[in-house]
């Protein structure tokens, strides 16, 4: 579609995505430049709709926007520039037909069918499988987040990760303790509240590092100094750490301004694949919950033996609909003032390994995102090899944490080797009740999978 605006002129290329309403509606875009200086763009698309803004011939001053596909934010947005610059929000994508995130299903029910998620499922016949409900068929998922910095804890954090094997998410105030997102110069707490340097530090070790808020700085904010500070703190944290900011802790917990005049939850869509906060203390739901909205919940003692009675509410299958059963915990830390209940916590987590998946919160949101649009296609079935492909309708270049596929074999695979598109990929044998699976990790839409029954 080229649409004229006096001597400028973009190429803007739309694409619907099929989720199980249908078909979402072509975007509306409205644009002006009447100047010659001046832009103006204005779009209303379906929630997590992506879209491909690439340069036209006549608009030379945009040299990087061309060949770059861009995410759309989803929503009624207005954007006008007096430098021609490319809009700040815009996020880059590989593929304009793959979602940014999945949105809540309006009648709030992700799945028509409890078998999606009961379990875990065991295949029956030689060559079924399915995608794991959480990463290497874990019963449950669980993330350790941090908020407010608090850097005197950081080597309580970093022995816990080094001593149980996992990773952490840090949800990062960046504005006004860490960095001065307004004025480029380092912020007003640095010893307190870490230096970017020593965010990257965290970051090379392998944890998480996401960005958080301060509740007196943004709270209060219309939307559009609320979006500035986010688009800000993203800039200086992605380029600070080598990272890309693709998660955000709500400041307090808040999706509104006091008056309930501004709506901070549209914004952070357009920026993120999943959020924490906003709703009350419990366990994430697989079947209600919405990715931008995600419950938190705090663990810091034990009661009679095990954590808290919300956490362990995991496991309680009396209702699916209302219950969390099989759902993420995500736990929330701020300053710590006694390591001892936390560590006692940690170690029930630990002991109860075989049942959780812990990783980090954006590694988590990845995957049942993409597990969530998943399908599965097996193919060849022979007596040593088994063909299958594996995709997702999310954005490819933002979505590539591997997903589990469980498949039957018999009783003569003991060892297995797997390849996706002629790589080598993570596959192995699990037993239960006296009949083999393979279990292989391939990361959808990378190629054909090949599992082939070693000697």
């Amino acid at each position: 579609m080229h649409t004229p605006m006096n001597t400028l002129c973009l190429k803007i290329s739309f694409c619907a995505v099929a989720l199980n309403a249908g078909l979402l509606a072509q975007p509306i875009l409205h644009m002006n430049a009447t100047d010659g200086s001046t832009l103006e763009l204005d779009w209303e698309t379906a929630e997590g709709q992506q879209y491909r803004l690439e340069q036209s011939g006549d608009l030379v001053e945009w040299d990087p926007v061309e060949g770059y596909p861009q995410v759309g934010s989803g929503l009624d947005k207005n954007y006008v520039s007096d430098t021609l610059a490319l809009p700040a929000f815009f996020r880059v994508s590989t593929d304009p037909q793959q979602l940014f995130y999945v949105p809540f299903p309006d009648d709030g029910l992700r799945y028509d069918a409890y078998e999606e998620f009961d379990g875990p499922r065991w295949p029956a016949v030689y060559g079924e499988g399915h995608v794991t409900l959480w990463h290497k068929g874990k019963f449950s998922a669980y993330s350790i987040t941090i908020d407010d910095n608090n850097s005197p804890d950081f080597p309580f954090w970093l022995e816990v990760g080094e001593t149980y094997g996992w990773r952490l998410t840090w949800f990062v105030i960046v504005y006004p303790y860490t960095w001065d997102i307004y004025n480029d110069k380092p912020g007003n707490n640095t010893g307190y509240f870490g230096t970017l340097a020593e965010w990257k530090t965290l970051h090379d070790l392998g944890h998480d590092i996401q960005l958080h808020g301060a509740c007196g700085s943004m709270n209060n904010q219309t939307n559009a100094e609320y979006e500035d500070q986010i688009v800000r703190s993203i800039n200086v944290m992605e380029e600070a750490t080598g990272t890309k900011i693709l998660t955000f802790a709500y400041p307090c917990g808040k999706l509104t301004n006091p008056a309930g005049t501004e709506d901070y939850l549209e914004i952070i869509k357009r920026y993120t694949i999943s959020a924490r906060g906003g709703v009350g203390n419990s366990v994430a739901s697989v079947h209600r919950t919405n990715y931008h909205t995600v419950p938190g919940i705090g663990v810091n003692e034990l009661t009679d033996g095990g954590p808290n009675t919300l956490f362990t509410r995991y496991d309680d299958r009396r209702s699916y609909l209302y219950s969390s059963y099989r759902g993420w915990v995500v736990t929330l830390y701020h300053g710590i003032s006694d390591e001892a209940p936390i560590l006692e916590t940690l170690d029930w987590v630990k002991a109860h390994e075989d049942e959780f998946w812990v990783a980090a919160y954006t590694d988590v949101a990845k995957y049942a995102q993409q597990r969530e649009t998943a399908t599965l296609d097996i193919g060849a079935v022979a007596t040593t090899r088994i063909e299958y492909t594996v995709s997702d309708r999310m954005d490819d270049a933002i979505f590539d944490h591997p997903l589990t596929v469980k498949i039957r074999v018999d009783s003569t695979w003991s060892d297995v080797s797997a390849t996706q598109d002629g790589q080598a990929i993570t596959a192995y044998i699990v037993q239960h009740e006296g009949n083999n699976y393979v279990y292989s990790e391939p990361v959808p839409d990378r190629g054909l999978v090949v599992l082939t029954k070693m000697p």
